[in-house]
């Protein structure tokens, strides 16, 4: 009597590794927990998150509605260096009381926040990039919020793009996507989460830190999507300026650093006219 087993394993998106542990790396989302990934049940375009344990959600197990700090030098979560003071690691699912912090997790139950024990933590990690190629950096940004602005900086190489978190009266605290452009120059890129606090304990707080390639757009100034840069494009950019460019119909941030400035006003006078076909 002969007899065999046969593991199968798939790859739905074809790029050659198994799906399952590129969910269990996180650079796949499972949102349903079935073992396949989201993208592939909907149909879209399957970006691979080159970041590893964006969510904060591989590392030692804390108990429910915790928090552990962790020091420069000292072990922290996979993927991830802490490079400058300390950063607090937190899980916070919904079994938490609402009074315990003033923010909920945005994906799994961890999160970070820049700020452990002290102001000004930094935590970083190294990825494999293809130079001369664009990426897209995100991730979700909320506030251990005291009152006040937590303000935060992500460095790329040697460029470092401010952002913030305003808090409000109301817990839990809202959370915002934030995108930076970038194209790779080295083999290697690194990339860098800091604080930019002093008053504390209660800083930025950090989730889902994604990093996938971006095709360059080829016509960036055209806000408003009608196939060229014009008037349109300027008086939307006009409108929202000094803002992160969200509050009206089209969004104005075109460099995606967080804030309307002259910045956007460059690419757009830059591009004006007939979009490339």
């Amino acid at each position: 009597v002969r007899a065999m087993i046969v593991e199968w394993e798939a790859d739905c998106n074809n790029d050659g590794v198994v799906d399952y542990g590129q969910i269990l790396s996180g650079q796949l989302i499972d949102a349903n927990s079935n073992g396949i990934p989201d993208c592939c049940e909907s149909g879209t375009a399957c970006e691979v998150n080159l970041i590893q344990n964006g969510g904060f959600e591989f590392g030692p197990v804390q108990p429910d509605c915790s928090w552990v700090i962790h020091s420069l030098g000292s072990p922290f979560v996979s993927g991830w260096s802490v490079v400058t003071a300390s950063v607090d690691r937190e899980r916070l699912s919904l079994m938490c009381p609402p009074a315990l912090e003033s923010w909920m997790s945005y994906e799994g139950e961890y999160t970070v926040d820049l700020d452990g024990d002290a102001a000004g933590g930094a935590i970083a990690q190294t990825v494999q990039t293809i130079p001369g190629v664009p990426y897209r950096l995100s991730f979700e940004l909320t506030g251990n919020c005291a009152p006040g602005t937590k303000r935060m900086s992500v460095e790329i190489g040697q460029v470092s793009t401010q952002f913030e978190h305003v808090c409000t009266a109301s817990n839990p605290q809202a959370w915002s996507k934030k995108t930076i452009d970038f194209t790779a120059i080295d083999l290697q890129t690194t990339i860098v989460m800091r604080s930019l606090m002093n008053d504390g304990r209660n800083g930025p707080v950090i989730d889902d830190v994604r990093l996938v390639v971006h095709p360059s757009d080829p016509c960036p100034g055209d806000i408003s999507g009608n196939n060229k840069v014009d008037g349109v494009d300027l008086s939307v950019l006009l409108g929202v300026w000094g803002t992160d460019g969200s509050g009206g119909e089209f969004d104005a941030d075109v460099t995606n650093d967080g804030i309307v400035n002259g910045a956007d006003l460059t690419i757009i006078l830059g591009g004006w006219g007939p979009c490339p076909n």
